[in-house]
């Protein structure tokens, strides 16, 4: 399953050197969400709004009334429509007129399938944001990718600090400004050398969803199976430092020197299901390169623990799961033997 991060990506791939208005409207397409109709547009510049999206895309949503002390958006849209009654712009929701100003919508995003809401207000809501199915932050997120949005950002970071740059910390005097103040605050020059940054850091990529369900169940089925034993994972990072990098191993058990990564298929290429030059990893790298890659950090996790790394495929527990633990207990028989000699 594709994160959030993965799927923006996507989008911008498909829509590279595109602007935002053309990569809304390729998006659109393809998600269902309709542009207003000429009778629509008509109707909403009668009240000087410029309104982007059909009343069919409300058939999805939700409404609320935006005066309730407590949204509970429990009203299902089956019907809808923009109208003008008295002179006034209006919403026919479900046999009934409501004034914009009144009423608030939930929508799911497309992207993060999160729920968002839009102000029935056209000055501030239906009008101006709802143009799509995305919330503010993927939306924000693709526009900041887009053409037309880089180049105006360049113009006006040349205008303000006179280099024609897409990020603040290209510019030397402020990224060693940023860098000054984090070796102030925490000692590093940035937060991947902070192992207290890194832990808070990864505690938040978890809660919102980064560390993915498979590979949650995983760790709590290795608790279960080490339970006489101190599990690190990721809630409770165990941070290795090494050669200047940062490492967090996905699970740690440092009573028996024993680290186990949990390798999802697509990700890091597994050579039962893809080929050699098979193009995976978000299109850029093929799986032979991916393998390369992981080997190298597998060798530096041991060098820089001295600990036995073992590799769990997501294919392999998934398919041949009772297997699986019989080696896991089998592997950590072995280590408390070995250990034990010492």
């Amino acid at each position: 399953m594709l994160t959030t991060k993965q799927k923006l990506k996507n989008i911008v791939e498909e829509n590279k050197n595109n602007t935002w208005e053309n990569l809304r409207r390729n998006y659109n397409s393809k998600v269902g969400f309709i542009d207003s109709s000429l009778e629509e547009k008509e109707l909403a510049k009668k009240f000087n709004y410029d309104l982007r999206c059909s009343s069919i895309n409300f058939l999805q949503a939700k409404f609320d009334f935006h005066l309730s002390k407590e949204k509970k958006f429990e009203n299902e849209i089956k019907c809808f429509k923009f109208c003008e009654i008295n002179n006034k712009f209006m919403f026919f929701i479900n046999e009934k007129f409501y004034s914009p100003w009144s009423v608030d919508f939930q929508f799911v995003c497309g992207v993060c399938d999160k729920k968002f809401i839009i102000e029935g207000n056209p000055k501030r809501g239906v009008a101006k944001y709802l143009d799509s199915f995305l919330c503010k932050t993927c939306k924000n997120s693709l526009i900041h990718q887009c053409e037309d949005y880089i180049k105006k950002y360049q113009n006006s970071m040349k205008e303000n600090h006179g280099q024609l740059v897409t990020a603040p910390i290209q510019i030397k005097s402020i990224s060693d400004k940023i860098k000054n103040t984090m070796i102030e605050r925490y000692g590093v020059p940035y937060s991947g050398l902070s192992p207290e940054l890194l832990k808070k850091s990864w505690s938040k990529w978890q809660e919102y969803g980064v560390a993915s369900k498979k590979e949650l169940d995983f760790v709590f089925e290795i608790e279960n199976l080490f339970e006489n034993y101190e599990v690190y994972s990721a809630k409770n990072p165990y941070i290795v430092e090494y050669n200047k990098k940062t490492f967090l191993p996905d699970i740690v058990i440092p009573e028996l020197l024993l680290i186990i990564e949990f390798f999802g298929d697509y990700w890091h290429g597994n050579p039962d299901l893809f080929t050699e030059n098979q193009i995976i990893a978000q299109g850029k790298f093929t799986r032979k390169e991916v393998n390369e890659k992981d080997r190298k950090r597998i060798n530096d996790l041991k060098l820089a623990t001295g600990f036995e790394v073992i590799i769990v495929w997501e294919n392999d527990w998934k398919r041949k799961h009772i297997l699986c633990l019989e080696k896991l207990k089998d592997k950590k028989n072995e280590r408390i033997s070995f250990l034990a000699q010492k």
